[in-house]
């Protein structure tokens, strides 16, 4: 009977061993288990405060950047201002030198026409035609233009020359068979051995002037040569230039008229 007890309680321990094997074993599971977690939690804390310093090292750089921001904007304040001065200091001075020069300027050009009006009041007979444009004095070629002129006037036979020369055609340029007029005193010389050699009718006085006129050389009626010689002939014979025939000749109705028709000078507008 005791055996039987006994065995059976051995039997009941032992089932109680296995119990307590299979709790133990998933205590020790559950034991690892909870030793992973915490290694976790441990890591996940410190990366919670490496996270928290550089929270605050980011506040800090934040801070100082802000200071160095308002600093850099001042600063570019200050340098804009003082460009803006100095550029404003550059333009008056410049506008100083500009009126000077403009004074300058005014002066000399008031002081050429002083000389100018001083010189024209002097000149002989104020025979050239003389322009002040913005204060310019162009005296010599007006004062050619005019002799031109005037040579056209009082020597008909210039228009011919000028469309044997044209004025693009340099002297170098021109043919050599074009014709030069005879001097004067070797045509005077032909009018009178001419009017020599010709009998003067007996009803010449009541003649009009046109008929008197036929029988006479071109010479007589308007200056103008017929007879003309080459270039090549001229070789030792004196030349005489005809504003010669001018000698004697007063020109105060071409002056006068010149006076009454334009203004002896224009003043052009200042601008």
């Amino acid at each position: 009977m005791q055996n039987d007890d006994l065995t059976a309680k051995l039997k009941s321990a032992s089932s109680k061993c296995t119990c307590l094997d299979g709790k133990n074993k998933l205590l020790q599971q559950e034991l690892l288990s909870m030793k992973a977690i915490e290694k976790k939690c441990e890591k996940l804390e410190n990366k919670k405060q490496k996270l928290k310093q550089e929270i605050v090292n980011l506040k800090r750089h934040m801070e100082m950047n802000m200071v160095e921001l308002s600093e850099v904007l001042l600063y570019k304040q200050k340098i804009e201002e003082r460009a803006r001065q100095d550029v404003e200091d550059k333009l008056e001075e410049v506008n100083q030198i500009l009126q000077l020069k403009k004074k300058e300027d005014e002066k000399a050009a008031a002081e050429i026409y002083e000389e100018f009006l001083a010189a024209f009041e002097e000149s002989d007979g104020n025979k050239a035609k003389t322009f002040v444009c913005g204060g310019v004095v162009n005296a010599a070629k007006e004062e050619h233009e005019t002799d031109e002129k005037i040579g056209k006037i009082y020597h008909p036979s210039s228009r011919f020359a000028d469309q044997e020369n044209p004025p693009n055609q340099s002297s170098n340029e021109r043919p050599p068979s074009l014709l030069v007029p005879k001097p004067v005193w070797l045509r005077l010389v032909n009018i009178i051995e001419e009017k020599e050699t010709e009998d003067v009718p007996d009803d010449l006085d009541g003649a009009p002037i046109e008929e008197e006129l036929d029988g006479a050389p071109l010479e007589d009626v308007d200056g103008i040569p017929i007879d003309a010689t080459p270039i090549d002939d001229l070789d030792g014979v004196p030349m005489k230039s005809f504003d010669d025939d001018l000698d004697g000749v007063p020109l105060l109705d071409a002056a006068e008229d010149s006076k009454k028709n334009d203004p002896i000078f224009k003043v052009a507008p200042s601008k």
